[in-house]
């Protein structure tokens, strides 16, 4: 019983590692350019991280070729970049290396752990259709990760078991994008005198929304558009908008600010429905 017992824990470290690895694969295909402007394809990357066996399966041998061709460059260049965005298209592929850690990393919220929540955080309200383009998104927790490679740059996320202000800290550039610190809740927020506690719908928001920072994109007090940057970031994810400034700010290595991009706006900026 015993010896069935140490059987079984052996296939569930395997299978771990084999579901991390083809995360990292898929994050390679992804940073190369790799995965072709398909939105069927990229929808199934996007939603499949739980499935991934099967869509590695699916791709495989499309992608054999140009990996063997580039196994030099992978070796001198994937473990760099913290995030990788890559446009193709009308298909924008995403890969983020996150480091996630903190006292409440592992404490569980509604049937699932805060550090599964802030990666489906990222994953729910970046990735998907766009406006006309479709965003793809791999998100990689390097944290006790046997497969990835200790020199792996990523963004720090520490999840801290308190209620406070989320925020990021320290950006300079996509290189250098600072610290995302995420509370279990906010203490400006009261209700009956208590403070309030994140559901896990907007633990997720905050997720995402400190992920724009990441990204480059500054806040704003605008409420004529939709963006996850702004007030009403509980009542939306993403929009066309939040992902054009996140492609310039990673393309001029610039923080982005929604006053200096009118042109995006008018281009992209859509309206909440009430005021349209």
């Amino acid at each position: 019983m015993k010896f069935a017992a140490c059987r079984k824990k052996e296939a569930e470290i395997i299978k771990k590692i084999l579901k991390k690895s083809v995360v990292f694969l898929l994050a390679i295909v992804m940073a190369f350019g790799l995965v072709p402007a398909n939105k069927n394809l990229a929808f199934a990357l996007n939603n499949g991280q739980s499935t991934l066996s099967a869509t590695a399966e699916s791709i495989e041998n499309q992608i054999y070729d140009k990996l063997e061709t580039q196994k030099l460059a992978m070796k001198i260049a994937i473990f760099s970049q913290p995030i990788t965005i890559k446009v193709s298209d009308d298909v924008i592929n995403i890969v983020v290396y996150v480091n996630i850690t903190g006292s409440a990393a592992d404490l569980e919220i509604e049937g699932t752990t805060y550090r599964q929540a802030a990666i489906d955080g990222i994953i729910d309200n970046w990735g998907g259709e766009k406006d006309g383009i479709y965003v793809n998104i791999i998100v990689i927790d390097i944290f006790d990760n046997p497969i990835m490679n200790l020199n792996q740059r990523s963004l720090n996320i520490e999840i801290r078991e308190k209620t406070g202000i989320s925020q990021l800290t320290q950006w300079r550039s996509p290189r250098n994008l600072g610290n995302i610190i995420l509370y279990q809740g906010d203490f400006r927020c009261t209700i009956l005198g208590a403070e309030h506690r994140y559901n896990l719908i907007e633990f997720k928001r905050v997720s995402a929304h400190e992920f724009g920072h990441a990204l480059g994109i500054g806040d704003t007090l605008r409420m004529d558009v939709v963006t996850i940057m702004g007030p009403l970031v509980w009542i939306t994810t993403a929009s066309r908008l939040d992902i054009e400034l996140a492609i310039k700010a990673n393309k001029f290595e610039r923080w982005q600010r929604f006053e200096d991009n009118l042109n995006l706006i008018r281009l992209h900026g859509k309206s909440w429905w009430w005021l349209e």
